[in-house]
């Protein structure tokens, strides 16, 4: 790209190592700037490995990175900028291309279009101060990453079956998640009846230069579809910020698909507030034959 290439976005894919610096940095100053991630981490993994994608970035006059966006395949094609936002220059470009996307957006008022789906951001101070109680024959332990990926899989599969980004895991992408610089085993724990996992919860201590304060994040909830019903969901979240709060975690967030109305009620239960929302929103031209008109 020119240094003069300031008015456009244009896309660049692939990525040559010098421009995965320059985003790699960006992502940061952004993620220092809002005090959260600045892509989604699936998306930055992706980003990592050279995933099948297309990168878009805009330069300032100078030739400076000042804004990134990455567009996954897809029917339509799902994208993510850098903060969150929608910019109305890549938007037209994106739409010129494409025709329709899903596009994720973290902003006080999302585009027009078709709200596909809604991510609610619930967060609480710790500590949570509530007695739980463990079902007999039943230990709650720490994951062990050499003789529980296989297990583990097998129960977040089956608890997960009907989620489109959880339900479906492969043993590398868990293995890649163990390799993260944030993953800690005595912060994932599972419920172990000797035979099979009956729950987890898994906690990810957010770093400090991106999260003001101390902040940990409930990565994720399981409980065997067999063992619903039980509470084992409710004494897994409070054993996961007991976990947090033995780290020095002053609050702990999560996120919750709006939908999921049994996991909504129990998190609103323990205390946990929605403090943001995240919408998948249809945005083009090519709007499938079911669509409403855009509101």
């Amino acid at each position: 790209m020119s240094p003069g290439a300031s008015a456009h976005w244009e896309l660049a894919a692939p990525l040559s190592e010098r421009q995965r610096d320059e985003v790699r940095e960006l992502l940061t100053r952004t993620a220092r700037r809002l005090g959260r991630e600045a892509l989604d981490e699936g998306r930055r993994r992706a980003l990592e490995r050279g995933d099948s994608a297309e990168h878009w970035c805009r330069r300032d006059a100078a030739g400076r990175l000042r804004g990134y966006a990455m567009v996954s395949p897809g029917a339509p094609p799902v994208v993510e900028a850098c903060g969150g936002g929608v910019d109305a220059a890549l938007r037209q470009a994106l739409l010129a291309r494409h025709g329709a996307v899903l596009w994720w957006v973290r902003a006080r008022r999302p585009p027009r279009g078709r709200v596909e789906r809604t991510l609610e951001v619930r967060q609480r101070r710790l500590p949570l101060a509530v007695a739980v109680t463990w079902p007999a024959g039943a230990v709650l332990r720490p994951f062990n990453p050499d003789r529980d990926v296989e297990r583990w899989l097998r129960h977040n599969n089956q608890a997960f079956a009907d989620h489109p980004e959880q339900g479906a895991w492969r043993a590398d992408e868990l293995r890649e998640r163990l390799a993260e610089p944030w993953f800690d085993a005595a912060g994932f724990l599972v419920l172990d009846d000797g035979v099979e996992i009956r729950a987890s919860c898994w906690t990810k201590v957010h770093d400090r230069a991106t999260s003001p304060g101390r902040v940990g994040e409930i990565y994720a909830v399981s409980v065997d579809p067999r063992w619903r019903g039980r509470g084992l969901g409710r004494a897994l979240v409070v054993a996961g910020t007991d976990t947090l709060h033995r780290q020095g975690v002053e609050a702990a967030v999560l996120f919750v698909d709006r939908d999921n109305v049994v996991a909504r009620e129990l998190y609103a239960g323990l205390g946990f507030d929605v403090v943001r929302t995240d919408v998948l929103v249809r945005i083009g031209t090519s709007p499938r034959p079911d669509d409403p008109p855009a509101t």
